[in-house]
């Protein structure tokens, strides 16, 4: 069901199928769907849900291949460069839907604070974060400035260019208060040193 849902998306550059068109393309009789998700909005919320738990657990196994700090940054530049990677996708999939609005965004919402705050976690252990960083505060921030700069770009108010530099520098932005002088020393030179953090 979901993968007729994607490859209507793909097909059309839309989410203006209708339910009876998924049932035909999906090979299940029109109750089908209705009896499975129960509407439209939560079938197009548990496409959201599937691919982008399939992304965060990318992000976060490329990202952990690295350092601290370089890890931190490395989740923000992953992530925007997945959904770069299949803007076909979700850029109408998120022009046609409020996931807030489902009952199943509070997981994706939990995935993504999760990543973040183990992130942060490696950081503070690693002593680039001061003891009295507020984890969970932090993590908080770094998601929610990364969800609105998701939505500006799926909303084509921000090109792939912005998107990108907003995402890394809004999480250095967040980070550098609550970092030591090590931490601070250790952004300057990735930013500084590492093509795949320049926006």
């Amino acid at each position: 069901m979901l993968a007729a849902v994607e490859d209507s998306i793909r097909s059309a550059g839309a989410v203006d199928f209708s339910m009876r068109e998924l049932a035909d393309k999906a090979q299940v009789s029109f109750a089908t769907p209705f009896n499975l998700f129960g509407s439209k909005e939560e079938i197009l919320a548990a496409l959201f849900n599937k691919r982008v738990t399939e992304q965060a657990l990318l992000t976060a196994e490329r990202a952990g291949n690295h350092e601290a700090v370089e890890n931190l940054l490395y989740i923000a530049v992953e992530s925007c460069d997945a959904y770069l990677a299949d803007a076909e996708l979700f850029r109408p999939l998120m022009q046609g839907f409020r996931p807030q609005g489902s009952s199943q965004f509070g997981s994706v919402s939990q995935q993504a604070l999760d990543l973040w705050a183990q992130a942060l976690q490696r950081c503070q252990q690693a002593k680039m974060l001061t003891a009295a960083a507020d984890i969970e505060a932090l993590a908080r921030r770094l998601h929610l400035s990364f969800r609105m700069a998701f939505w500006m770009w799926a909303a084509e108010h921000m090109d792939n260019s912005e998107f990108r530099q907003h995402a890394l520098f809004a999480t250095v932005a967040c980070v550098l208060p609550a970092a030591t002088p090590k931490g601070q020393k250790r952004i300057n030179e990735l930013l500084n040193s590492d093509p795949n953090l320049s926006a």
